[in-house]
């Protein structure tokens, strides 16, 4: 097999996927869990409420990934299309049929047939303008919802014979940035608008991702930068520029605030000595000072949160001058590669799965067991796991190669 057939992969990247469904679970646990939600503080929030920000990341990851397999290994658009349905629906059909199974008797609420198969296709939403969420079960699917249209106009329009068409990628993320209007003020009774304003609104962030890859050659960073990108996304995270919890703006602001540190995660040397040009360097100081001020501003006049919590996200940035320190960099880079890397390495190719059946196994156990908590949380991590592993490593390489001759051509 050539180079230009191999899928692109980066450890690092999967680093990202791993920690992203891991805060899923914790944030799920947090707030959805009363054994656990008794245990909630500020201070709690400040590890756990991630769930949100973990799918942008999701989405930001999977432009980049895209990006990079088609420029890699070249197909129409109905084969990527194909591709992405046999990658997203074996694993999904499996957990909707186990969340109609909990709805049913757990929760005594029959879901109706447009509801299941809503979730199947899916065009669930958590406005339910044309589908409701599974919500008891498994209200994860409407990011799922969201990658499956990326992916339906990413191979309709973007994909064309001699290569991709940046124009209408531009064009796309113009159109993404209009209907928030919409998204902000859905139209009455007119569902199937307020639908694809939803779906629109989230496309710039993946399209963000799709343009990191395209100018990886262009503007390169260093460790410090990286650093400095990563410390700035919890501030602006955290800045409530709306009302809006899953709020597009702010969401756009996270993935353009992030772009300094996925260019610095797939780069193609290896090492830390990145060398570009000042005016390279200036672009990403900018786009991180310019982020991490919207995030201050914002932060700074909001009453919801403590002084303590206010003081860490805003401090938080600084802590790249630790890098400087030689001995703090050694030390940070080996805990990196022998404690963080392999763990959640591993557990980034099991994410697809672990976010899609985490929260039904979270409603199983706490409500089926009655043993201590310690217990329930051993035992959600070991089924997580096996589960997980099971559908990765076994059922989908077996799909794999049972449909896709069937279906490609």
């Amino acid at each position: 097999m050539d180079n230009k057939s191999k899928p692109f992969k980066n450890q690092h990247l999967e680093v990202i996927r791993g920690i992203a469904a891991f805060l899923v679970v914790i944030d799920h646990l947090i707030n959805r869990v009363p054994e656990v939600m008794q245990y909630k503080n500020h201070y709690i929030n400040l590890i756990g409420n991630w769930s949100a920000e973990a799918v942008i990341i999701f989405f930001i990851l999977s432009g980049i990934v895209i990006h990079s397999s088609v420029e890699n290994r070249p197909r129409s658009g109905f084969n990527f299309f194909v591709e992405r349905l046999i990658r997203i629906h074996p694993i999904l059909i499996i957990s909707v049929i186990f969340s109609v199974v909990i709805e049913i008797y757990l929760f005594k609420s029959k879901p109706s047939t447009i509801v299941i198969v809503g979730n199947i296709i899916p065009v669930s939403t958590l406005q339910g303008y044309l589908v409701t969420m599974l919500w008891n079960s498994n209200p994860v699917i409407w990011s799922l919802s969201c990658e499956l249209f990326f992916y339906a106009v990413f191979s309709i329009f973007a994909i064309r014979k001699n290569g991709l068409n940046y124009s209408f990628m531009a064009v796309w993320f113009v159109l993404g940035i209009i209907s928030f209007i919409i998204y902000y003020n859905p139209i009455p009774n007119n569902l199937f608008v307020n639908y694809l304003a939803i779906m629109l609104a989230y496309s710039p962030i993946w399209i963000v991702g799709f343009f990191i890859w395209s100018i990886r050659k262009k503007l390169n960073t260093s460790l410090i930068l990286a650093t400095l990108s990563l410390c700035c996304l919890p501030i602006i995270s955290r800045a409530h520029i709306t009302h809006n919890h899953f709020d597009p703006i702010k969401n756009l602001i996270f993935s353009i605030a992030s772009i300094p540190l996925f260019l610095f995660l797939i780069r193609e040397n290896n090492g830390d000595r990145s060398h570009f040009s000042l005016i390279k360097k200036f672009s990403c100081i900018l786009i991180i000072c310019m982020t991490y001020s919207i995030g201050f501003l914002y932060l700074i006049n909001d009453p919801t949160y403590p002084i303590v919590s206010k003081v860490l996200y805003i401090c938080l940035p600084f802590s790249f001058l630790f890098f400087y320190i030689k001995p703090f960099k050694t030390l940070t880079v080996t805990i990196y590669y022998s404690l963080i890397l392999k763990t959640f390495k591993h557990l980034g190719s099991l994410s697809y799965s672990i976010y899609l059946i985490h929260n039904i196994l979270i409603v199983v156990i706490f409500n089926l067991f009655s043993f201590n908590l310690g217990l329930k949380l051993l035992l959600l991590c070991f089924s997580v796991y096996i589960f997980s592993y099971l559908l990765e490593r076994k059922l989908q390489p077996a799909l794999n190669q049972f449909l896709k001759p069937k279906l490609l051509r």
